[in-house]
């Protein structure tokens, strides 16, 4: 999570495309410029960039391509940020026992990612 990420989609296209829109989860989310491959004339593409993954970020993300002609639509591509390693620390910060058979009484902090239960 926190992290970037950059989607390319590339067309093969005649007539040139003029835009590319790009979608979540079937919602158009951004239109972006279409750039032409310098190698292959017939390619183009576009790029969006995700600039902050987050658990909101997974979903399905794609772009279609605009020109005169029509559409065509990248196939989609599942985008999940990876999710932290597991921390969890638990401390005992004060016990209290005044003689063997009675109830103790056990102050403990603890924090976690993900957000940890406690049971004792």
């Amino acid at each position: 999570e926190g992290q970037p990420l950059l989607l390319n989609a590339t067309v093969s296209a005649d007539p040139a495309p003029s835009l590319a829109k790009w979608f979540f989860n079937g919602t158009n989310i951004a239109n972006t410029s279409v750039t032409q491959d310098s190698a292959d004339p017939s390619l183009y593409t576009a790029s969006y960039n995700i600039t902050s993954l987050s658990a909101s970020s997974t979903g399905y993300y794609y772009a279609t391509f605009v020109n005169r002609a029509g559409s065509v639509s990248a196939a989609p591509v599942f985008v999940s940020p990876p999710v932290a390693a597991e921390v969890f620390q638990l401390k005992l910060v004060n016990a209290t026992c005044l003689e063997e058979g009675n109830t103790a009484l056990l102050v403990c902090e603890g924090y976690g990612r993900p957000i940890p239960n406690y049971e004792f």
